[in-house]
């Protein structure tokens, strides 16, 4: 086959749900999931799926569109979906509401559309992966977002506006192209995210003539990330991060100076400026977290019952400032700071209470409260909390291994529950990643419907709607989410197909997908190697009598390979590689000390590692692994480790790629956006860089000692470099710097290739379609599976 023709069809059949809700009535259950696609330029897509679920009556699936396409950000409440886009210039703000009608076949209707009349009032609408940037309050009729605050009005030196010099204001000279700092990576568009209130009347029939800003005290000295409304409507919860002394990369980076705000009575403030273009709380915020913490994604859980509107709990991942090293991720305790409404509002009742603690190893043996195999949560923008209706729990996915598993966590009695699902196939397994995606309770019975995803690395993803009897679990802290119905796949589900053996799986699921890719999925199998690593190969290994082994090495480093579905590997596999996905000390999930033990060592035992790991797979499956066709791939930190593989094993590997990669630290942390995160790793320093950016001589020489450029004049290996010409995290002069110099020695074949106006990740169709190919062309010339072209 052409292998632009296989890449068309896996390209074709990979989707990925990433988020959703149940909706719940008493004859109804109706499911809506955000679909996203992540070979496409535009990531929001949406799709719809519906089962009405009759007490001993047949289920049914309709389907139908959903309106979430390009939606910045979003919320639903009740039986409403308030959707926020960007305006026309990506300035000022478009609210769409649409009414949820389950019982009807076409179930979304748009009952409002509007859109702010000053498109100055503030810039792009801000949006984390889980959400946290949009609330609604029915009850008083207000939208509550983030967007950039607006930019402060600035004067050429040669431009007279006789309007604006009749103002009061002052506005200074000489700051048109001034240096304005951003939040890094994913966040670049974002110097000061702000809270935005826009006034809806209680018909959405109106609204107000455009949103206003919500400033309190300290609000122009911090940017707020996430928000969520305490159950009464008359407060916020704010996660926010200092803007001041400097700002650093905040994605997937925790130690960054935070704090969790309670702000009270917002309602009355902001329906006494309604008419004003700011609102101004005369408050100070009552600060929920401590100082000597790093806080992130505070989470609102209401009491129920009498107590709903005058209880609740926040919920909210936290990192002891003192005891951490700068790195990027390790497991984070999970805190609960009680609330009660008093007289003057909202305070706090009693002190703060660490629910689950830092894990150093997996728990092996039985413990009162925490099923064995935990090794802690590790809540980032992709773990979502969610809260169990009428109970204590509450339900997040966590790493266990090489898996993402769901947990279930008790905020009184601190028990930690792993849940297991149980297909109606007794004598099916489906072993991979789990996510949660929403949870609501019956109004007929004692029990709660979970709706999750699964993947694995030959399923892209299954959307299921489960269901746990009651929140018991047994001895050893484990709760059973029984199947009721996979409800949707990427393309549609028509029937339970859990019953069935794989290749009859497939071709239920993907029923608009060509059974070509059906077809390369059944052929592709996968296996844990030594509890922490993936190996994935092809059933059949057409003619050839041994396969060659790509090496495909995870960024972080504080990051993991996990079991579930990833284009490249899967296109890897169908071209005739087998694939390992090694998971090297450094990665998460197997406990705070091997993660901790590359601090000090970055540069030195994950590159023993991955080689290490691939010479003993080669040697366990020598019967079908060629020895003498190992190829790696990398990006970002992947990449570093891939550059390194290539100078401390120069004839080891047929060819190499890598993208994205840090080349030299010790002039990366002048441009990056986490310089920190090198000068911990390499250094072993624990500064505070946003308050301290100075660095020594001596860390200088460590930080190039332990980078790949202190080893390229043993480089001979074929490499294929490639770069995002706008990312970020790793600058492409980490790139350009190593290439140059390779290029000078002319030791290796080397081939450059950079993609505009990408960032740290490839993401573009066309560029990502090219970067493959060119990578198993590569892989193809230099020993490898030649690719075939087939031009008429």
């Amino acid at each position: 086959m052409d292998t632009r023709s296989l890449w068309n069809i896996i390209l074709g059949g990979h989707w990925k749900c990433t988020s959703g809700f149940l909706h719940s009535s008493d004859y109804e259950i109706a499911s809506y999931l955000k679909i996203t696609n992540q070979t496409r330029t535009t990531t929001k897509l949406c799709s719809f799926s519906m089962i009405q679920k009759l007490v001993n009556e047949e289920n049914t699936t309709v389907n139908s569109a959903c309106p979430f396409i390009n939606a910045n950000s979003w919320t639903i409440v009740d039986d409403y979906i308030f959707l926020l886009f960007d305006g026309d210039d990506k300035s000022g703000a478009k609210l769409d509401i649409w009414n949820i009608n389950s019982y009807s076949n076409k179930p979304f209707g748009l009952i409002s559309s509007f859109e702010s009349i000053s498109p100055t009032i503030h810039g792009p609408i801000f949006s984390i992966m889980n959400n946290k940037t949009t609330k609604a309050s029915l009850k008083h009729n207000l939208l509550f977002y983030i967007a950039e605050s607006q930019k402060a009005k600035v004067k050429e030196w040669f431009c007279i506006d006789k309007e604006e010099s009749n103002k009061e204001e002052i506005i200074e000279y000489g700051r048109k192209f001034e240096f304005s700092e951003h939040w890094g990576e994913h966040y670049y568009k974002f110097s000061h995210p702000s809270i935005f209130v826009w006034n809806i009347d209680d018909k959405f029939s109106g609204i107000g003539e455009q949103p206003i800003a919500l400033n309190f005290k300290g609000s122009d000295t911090c940017s707020v990330f996430y928000m969520d409304l305490l159950p009464d409507e008359t407060g916020l919860i704010i996660t926010t991060v200092e803007n001041n002394p400097m700002k650093l990369g905040y994605c997937f980076c925790f130690r960054r100076p935070s704090k969790i705000l309670l702000l009270n009575d917002i309602d009355k403030y902001i329906l006494n400026n309604i008419k004003s273009e700011l609102c101004n709380l005369n408050i100070t915020p009552i600060t929920i977290s401590s100082d000597d913490e790093f806080v992130r994604a505070a989470t609102v859980m209401p009491y129920s019952g009498k107590d709903s509107n005058i209880r609740c709990s926040i919920i909210y991942y936290s990192s002891s400032m003192l005891n951490n090293v700068s790195v990027h991720w390790f497991s984070i305790k999970l805190c609960i700071q009680d609330l009660y409404k008093s007289d003057k509002g909202w305070i706090c009742n009693g002190p703060k209470r660490v629910c689950v603690e830092n894990y150093s190893d997996p728990i092996n043996t039985i413990h009162p409260k925490v099923f064995q195999g935990f090794c802690g949560l590790f809540g980032d923008e992709l773990n979502t909390i969610k809260i169990v209706p009428d109970t204590r729990w509450i339900i997040t996915s966590t790493i266990q291994g090489p898996f993402t598993i769901l947990v279930a966590i008790n905020v009184d009695t601190c028990e930690v529950c792993k849940i297991e699902f149980v297909p109606k196939n007794k004598n099916c397994s489906l072993i991979g990643c789990y996510n949660i995606l929403d949870v609501t309770k019956s109004k007929k019975s004692n029990s709660w419907y979970l709706l999750i995803v699964f993947s694995s690395p030959i399923i892209p993803s299954l959307a299921i709607l489960t269901e746990i009897k009651n929140f018991n679990p047994t001895s050893n802290h484990i709760l059973y989410a029984n199947e009721i119905k996979t409800i949707s796949s990427p393309v549609g589900i028509e029937q339970n197909i859990l019953d069935t053996e794989f290749p009859k799986f497939a071709k239920s699921n993907f029923n608009n997908c060509s059974d070509k890719f059906i077809e390369l999925l059944s052929n592709i199998s996968y296996e844990i190697f030594e509890d922490k690593h993936i190996l994935m190969k092809p059933k059949s290994f057409r003619n050839l009598q041994k396969i060659p082994i790509v090496v495909n090495i995870h960024g972080g480093p504080n990051s993991v390979s996990v079991c579930n579905f990833a284009i490249t590997n899967c296109f890897f596999v169908s071209l005739g590689y087998a694939v390992l996905l090694p998971n090297y000390r450094g990665s998460i999930g197997f406990g705070d000390n091997y993660s901790n033990c590359l601090i000090g060592n970055a540069g030195d035992i994950e590159v023993k590692d991955v080689h290490d790991i691939m010479e003993s797979v080669i040697l366990k499956y020598k019967d079908f692994i060629d020895s003498k066709c190992c190829f790696v791939f990398g990006g970002s930190y992947g990449g570093f480790i891939t550059l390194h593989l290539v100078g401390m094993y120069p004839n080891r590997f047929n060819a190499a790629c890598s993208i994205n990669g840090v080349t030299n630290a010790a002039t990366k942390i002048g441009v990056t956006d986490i310089p920190d995160i090198s000068l911990g790793l390499i250094c072993e320093s624990n500064v505070q860089f946003w308050k301290d950016a100075s660095y020594t001589s001596d860390q200088i020489k460590r930080l190039y000692e332990n980078s790949p450029i202190a080893r390229i004049s043993n480089v001979t290996t074929p490499l294929l470099l490639a770069i995002g010409t706008d990312d970020i995290r790793v600058p492409p002069s980490q790139t350009i710097e190593y290439y140059k110099i390779l290029k000078s020695i002319g030791k290796a074949k080397v081939k450059f290739l950079q993609y505009p106006s990408e960032h740290h990740s490839i993401s573009k169709l066309e560029h990502l379609t090219d970067f493959l190919l060119n990578v198993v062309n590569w892989f193809g010339r230099n020993g490898g599976i030649p690719i075939k072209i087939e031009d008429k």
